[in-house]
């Protein structure tokens, strides 16, 4: 496995989120005139280039493809679940203790993988 396909470690999203912390403030857009271009910010004022800007910038041509690669998979792995709930609970009665409790299993993988959302009922 590729580092361009390896989830992202902790310490990475850590370092990751540092970044942003570190830059100057957005949205930021892109503009300028002739062959100077420049990084707008809020209020449309210039981004002086700073080192935490420029260090943003050149970090996220790496860590924005892994980022979004892992959205990607956890998108995959939330279908999963759903399906997966589907094909072995949803149709089932709940009266039985067991699929009861295989039911509320797969809502807690669910949640836990969703950020708190429910399974359809």
């Amino acid at each position: 496995m590729t580092d361009q396909h390896k989830p992202l470690a902790e310490a990475e999203i850590a370092a990751g989120l540092e970044l942003c912390e570190k830059a100057s403030p957005g949205p930021w857009r892109q503009g300028g005139e002739g062959n100077r271009d420049c990084i707008f910010g809020p209020d449309d004022w210039e981004i002086e280039e700073s080192y935490d800007d420029i260090s943003f910038i050149a970090e996220a041509r790496e860590l924005l493809p892994r980022a979004l690669r892992e959205v990607e998979r956890l998108r995959e792995l939330e279908s999963w679940i759903v399906s997966r709930w589907d094909a072995e609970v949803a149709h089932r009665p709940l009266h039985n203790v067991n699929y009861r409790t295989l039911d509320d299993t797969w809502r807690q993988v669910y949640r836990h993988v969703s950020g708190g959302q429910e399974l359809p009922r």
